[in-house]
């Protein structure tokens, strides 16, 4: 088996998700639909608001690794989501 399903506790944890395209998005907005919002973009910035997430438009830099204790690579891009992988494995973090 090359993956393993998992479920981890990372309450009040740091964790980094890097990437959020469409998809993501599409699926924040169709879960707060009905409640004013007209646009992807408004309501994922209302779900972290929400959910006390603090969101970074920006590339990947490694710095943003430092006190994670999860890291997830969800980007359409192979070489970054490589990167973030290998960053990450290097200092333990899983």
């Amino acid at each position: 088996m090359d993956f393993l399903p998992i479920f981890l506790n990372v309450k009040d944890q740091l964790c980094l998700v890097v990437g959020g395209g469409a998809v993501p998005a599409q699926g924040v907005y169709a879960g707060s639909a009905g409640q004013g919002e007209n646009s992807c973009a408004g309501a994922f910035r209302r779900f972290c608001r929400y959910a006390g997430i603090e969101h970074v438009a920006e590339y990947f830099q490694p710095a943003h690794l430092e006190g994670a204790a999860l890291a997830i690579a969800a980007t359409g891009d192979s070489a970054v989501n490589r990167d973030v992988s290998q960053q990450a494995q290097a200092r333990n973090i899983r």
